[in-house]
């Protein structure tokens, strides 16, 4: 009679330990889930981007002069 309660216990142990590892597989399977569909974080090669109703757009552009056209900076503006 006393080799039943111990036999329970033993299975009682080895369930839980299973369904800790199970719980421990799906949390990184849905982390790497995540990873693979979720957008990666992106960082622009600009500092700020206006929207509408920023106060800078109600504003006058300055004019380039012609020979800064080809500078770095300018190229720099023009093709992103």
């Amino acid at each position: 009679m006393i080799s039943r309660p111990i036999q329970a216990i033993a299975l009682k142990s080895t369930t839980a330990s299973r369904h800790t590892r199970n719980a421990s597989t799906l949390s990184r399977f849905a982390s790497w889930y995540r990873s693979v569909f979720a957008p990666k974080g992106v960082k622009p090669p600009f500092e700020h981007v206006c929207q509408v109703g920023d106060p800078v757009l109600r504003q006058a552009a300055l004019r380039v002069p012609p020979d800064q056209i080809s500078s770095q900076e300018i190229q720099k503006v023009c093709y992103v």
